[in-house]
């Protein structure tokens, strides 16, 4: 039975003797989250085994998941979003200062430890969702009158539209 570890820190030592596997729980106010505009409903938790694969390079496998407060994209209603994603992350030292792979890590070559702190953040404000939507078919606010088009009619559709747009109507009357 592989060793259970409730954290983000791999002791590389431990490695030697095969795979480990690592429950951890981060809460909102950890400061690995600072910095990160993000507010957790529910704490960030991480699932995940670690092996070697090499002399010097690490494989690090598993989900990690988490739920957030967001806002629509289109309405601004407040969401909270569930976020449930895999991860693989690898490890090993440069060749040279100048070799960069955006899907490796570096890894110190005469390193002990292994903190997986930074590359989960990395890898969990990626998974966020750029434009997160109430729902597929959100109507959005109306840009006159600020209406919620998902539960009101707008208030402003017999006003006249912005006189800034008529250069651009113009240009598409031409065509």
């Amino acid at each position: 039975m592989l060793p259970v570890l409730n954290m983000l820190t791999v002791d590389l030592r431990r490695l030697e003797a095969g795979g480990i596997r690592l429950e951890a729980e981060v809460l909102a106010e950890d400061a690995l989250w600072q910095d990160a505009d993000v507010t957790f409903l529910r704490p960030f938790r991480a699932h995940l085994w670690a092996v070697r694969t090499g002399e010097h390079s690490v494989l690090v496998r598993g989900r990690f998941d988490a739920q957030v407060r967001a806002a629509c994209r289109r309405c601004l209603a407040p969401l909270a979003l569930e976020i449930d994603e895999p991860v693989e992350l690898y490890f090993e030292p440069l060749a040279s200062p100048d070799e960069e792979d955006l899907h490796v890590y570096h890894l110190d070559a005469l390193a002990t430890e292994l903190d997986l702190g930074w590359p989960l953040r990395e890898q969990f404000l990626l998974a966020l969702p750029g434009y997160p939507l109430c729902r597929e078919d959100c109507r959005g606010l109306c840009a006159g009158c600020g209406a919620d088009l998902n539960v009101e009619t707008c208030r402003c559709s017999g006003k006249s539209a912005d006189p800034r747009w008529g250069p651009l109507r113009a240009l598409g009357s031409e065509a």
